[in-house]
């Protein structure tokens, strides 16, 4: 199964659901590309004042959780 987690953060519940909207279509896009079940996180901070849309892979869920 392929995961997506967010890094922890100081963000209140709606500027945490306004980065999961930001982000969406990268997800979108990274779920589809995944060949093998992995986990990718997703930073919750700024980038000169815009909201951060990379998402960082973990690895293989095998490897974390096997």
């Amino acid at each position: 199964m392929t995961l997506f987690f967010a890094k922890r953060n100081q963000l209140t519940p709606h500027a945490q659901a306004l980065k999961w909207l930001a982000v969406w279509p990268t997800v979108v896009e990274f779920a589809g590309r995944s060949r093998v079940p992995t986990a990718f996180q997703i930073p919750f901070g700024r980038i000169g004042g815009k909201l951060n849309t990379k998402i960082d892979t973990l690895g293989r869920t095998a490897s974390l959780f096997g």
